[in-house]
């Protein structure tokens, strides 16, 4: 948190007062929406806000969940996924910060899309190689009602889901670094989504012949 009002701190003093600051970009990286300093600064402040609050339900969570032995044994997982977001709204915040006062006048930062896309594709990869170690709880992984509902399930269906969400990190990562066409630079979308329909229709599957299914 404090890099975060430390990043924010340091563009409330570099921003112009102006209307042409930049706060939304396209998919090929140019400025499509500006506004006056305040408003910039307030959209600014919003991923810190919104990473406090997750800091603060993530920290009370363990204590709360049904099933903490098994949110303990997901420990790892957990903690990949709390940092890794964590990292990623730090990430984020600092190229929004520095796309604003860099684009002020021109707007254009091809980059910015690419290196956010890029980090994403960096946490896919880090939350798919723990996947297949987290055991069954309500907070992080693929929550299905089958998968909740027999331990089996879950671990088969995790075990998957791993490998899916590591692919699509890798996939999608030179593209979002080097492609030169927008949409090809949000192929992990795509891969993300697909991943995410196969490992839910997949934990139907498997609950059907699952021997603990409830």
């Amino acid at each position: 948190m404090l890099a975060i009002v430390g990043i924010f701190a340091f563009a409330a003093m570099k921003l112009p007062v102006s209307d042409q600051i930049p706060v939304h970009w396209n998919a090929a990286g140019d400025a499509d929406q500006y506004s006056g300093r305040t408003q910039a600064l307030i959209i600014l402040a919003a991923p810190g806000l919104i990473m406090l609050f997750t800091n603060i339900v993530l920290a009370a969570l363990p204590f709360v969940t049904p099933r903490k032995n098994n949110v303990q044994k997901s420990a790892k997982t957990y903690l990949v996924a709390w940092i890794g977001a964590n990292v990623l709204v730090l990430a984020i915040t600092a190229l929004l910060a520095f796309a604003m006062i860099r684009g002020v006048g021109d707007g254009a930062n091809p980059w910015m899309v690419q290196m956010i896309l890029s980090a994403v594709c960096l946490f896919l990869i880090a939350i798919g190689n723990v996947l297949p170690k987290s055991s069954s709880n309500w907070f992080v992984g693929v929550r299905t009602p089958w998968t909740l509902s027999s331990d089996y399930t879950w671990t088969k269906t995790h075990r998957l889901a791993g490998w899916l969400f590591v692919l699509s990190g890798i996939i999608g990562l030179p593209f979002a670094l080097m492609a030169t066409q927008p949409w090809l630079r949000m192929l992990v979308v795509p891969l993300v989504v697909s991943a995410g329909i196969v490992s839910v229709v997949y934990s139907l599957l498997v609950w059907r012949n699952a021997p603990d299914r409830a």
